[in-house]
């Protein structure tokens, strides 16, 4: 059976391509840049060199056909001035008869036919060949008339005919060299447009192809890029999906198999540390509850009465573990949410019992520090989510706020329904967030300048946990500025239909 060469276009094609791809996987990025380069060059080269040849032969049909058309314009001239020159020196000759006149016409008639012979040698249509020569016989022939006849006569009337006859011949020539010139023009002008709409063609053609070439070549390189960018961001996330290994080039393709091994081993470390927290958490709470349970007998003096001394002491050991157990509590609901702990959002909260609570438990902190608080709260409202978990959100929040408040300043707990949220703020008037923290307020771990340089006590896990909190809840939390406050924090929590209507009733 017959295969037509039509047929076996597309499979060479998608061979081509296929090899292509093959060498393209096997490259590294300096080789596919050079090799897109290249690619990309090749037509515009083309096109540069193909534009050059029509410049150069437009270049040089226009040089020859000018100087062509120069020749023919100057020799016709002359050869129409030397047949009257000719002209002259017959009259001349018939007057005087003697030698000098003949050789006079001599030398004339050697001038015509030399300029003759020259118009003769270029390339001339076959008519105007014909004509000239028609031109040169019919010279001869009243030339040998007058040399060889002696009627008498001055200036024969046969050859006053003769020679206007000659005469109309020579312009007939003369302005069929003009035609000439003028068809060469034409055909010179023809080449231009045929060389600008050549021109035209190759950059209709070669441009979209070179631009299709730089886009191919772009995707290429940069398909593998975004993935592995994508893979980067990925590395923050705990639970994030394997890195699937780019095909080519091939630096990027070992490139995302590092990643891939990255993510593997933070997602280890990330065990290994929850594991590590909720482990050292949970050791030290048994320890702790021992301590706490043996200063409460002390405090009771069960072993016999203390003096103000041992009172000291013993208070100073409450405090600190009391703050040792808070830091604990941070840690294992940090771990908790960190491990994707399933939580209850289905309890009804009213934000007006919520901050009633957090006052009460730190209604001793707040007057030992004279801190004023100013609620701004509408009344009667109310979202679904989980109590104690909101309450530790805002419990975080109120805390920093008493924690770097001055000494008589104020905090200001506000919260308001804007169409389907519910804000919440707290403000305070401590030393405030430098700009260089802002980005990383709410990172597990981290302290600010300001708590770090007037040793506040801390983990760095409020703001970390307030957050996971909130959006466990659907919401989110961010600093905010607001004038005459140095720190404000908004909480901003969904509202459902169903809670919209009980807090409008």
């Amino acid at each position: 059976m017959l295969t037509s060469p039509l047929t076996s276009i597309p499979g060479k094609f998608r061979h081509l391509l296929r090899q292509v791809r093959r060498r393209t996987r096997s490259r590294s990025v300096l080789e596919l840049l050079l090799f897109g380069f290249i690619l990309v060059g090749a037509p515009l080269i083309v096109g540069l060199v193909i534009a050059g040849h029509q410049i150069r032969t437009v270049t040089g049909q226009s040089e020859y056909l000018f100087e062509r058309t120069t020749d023919l314009n100057r020799i016709s001239q002359e050869l129409a001035r030397q047949l009257v020159a000719v002209e002259r020196a017959v009259r001349q000759y018939r007057v005087l008869h003697d030698q000098e006149a003949e050789a006079s016409l001599a030398r004339q008639r050697e001038a015509f036919y030399r300029r003759a012979r020259m118009l003769m040698a270029m390339e001339l249509e076959p008519d105007l060949q014909e004509r000239l020569e028609q031109l040169v016989a019919r010279e001869a022939l009243l030339a040998e008339s007058v040399l060889t006849v002696n009627d008498g006569a001055e200036w024969p009337t046969a050859l006053a005919q003769g020679y206007r006859e000659l005469e109309a011949l020579s312009r007939a020539i003369t302005d069929q060299v003009d035609e000439m010139a003028g068809h060469d023009l034409e055909r010179l002008a023809g080449m231009g447009r045929s060389a600008r709409t050549t021109w035209l063609v190759l950059v209709g053609m070669i441009v979209p192809l070179a631009i299709g070439l730089a886009l191919i070549f772009t995707g290429l390189i940069n398909r593998p890029v975004r993935r592995l960018d994508q893979g980067i961001r990925a590395l923050a996330q705990a639970d994030s999906a394997p890195i699937e290994p780019v095909s080519m080039p091939r630096d990027l393709r070992a490139l995302s198999v590092r990643l891939e091994w990255a993510r593997r081993r933070l997602q280890r470390m990330e065990r290994d540390r929850q594991r590590l927290l909720g482990q050292v958490s949970h050791e030290l709470k048994t320890p702790l509850s021992a301590i706490r349970e043996g200063a409460s007998l002390l405090e009771e003096e069960l072993f016999g009465p203390l003096n103000e001394r041992q009172s000291e002491v013993l208070d100073i050991v409450r405090a600190n573990t009391g703050r040792l157990q808070d830091q604990i509590d941070s840690l294992l609901r940090y771990n908790q949410l960190r491990g994707g702990l399933e939580l209850e959002l289905d309890q009804q909260v009213s934000l007006d019992d919520l901050v009633d609570e957090l006052l009460k438990d730190h209604a001793l902190e707040l007057t030992a520090r004279t801190i004023k608080i100013q609620c701004a709260i509408v009344p009667n409202l109310t979202l679904t989510g989980n109590h104690d978990l909101l309450r530790t959100a805002l419990d975080n929040l109120v805390s920093n706020a008493i924690k770097y408040s001055p000494l008589g300043g104020a905090i200001r707990i506000s919260a308001v329904r804007a169409e389907t949220c519910l804000l919440i703020e707290v403000a305070d008037q401590g030393v405030g967030i430098a700009a260089g923290d802002r980005h990383r307020l709410f990172e597990p771990f981290y302290r600010g300048q300001a708590a770090a340089q007037g040793s506040i006590p801390g983990s760095g896990l409020g703001l970390s946990i307030c957050r996971n909190l909130v959006e466990a809840h659907g919401g989110e939390v961010e600093l905010v500025p607001r004038p005459g406050w140095s720190s404000v924090f908004r909480i901003c929590l969904p509202v459902h239909s169903s809670e919209e209507v009980e807090n409008e009733n």
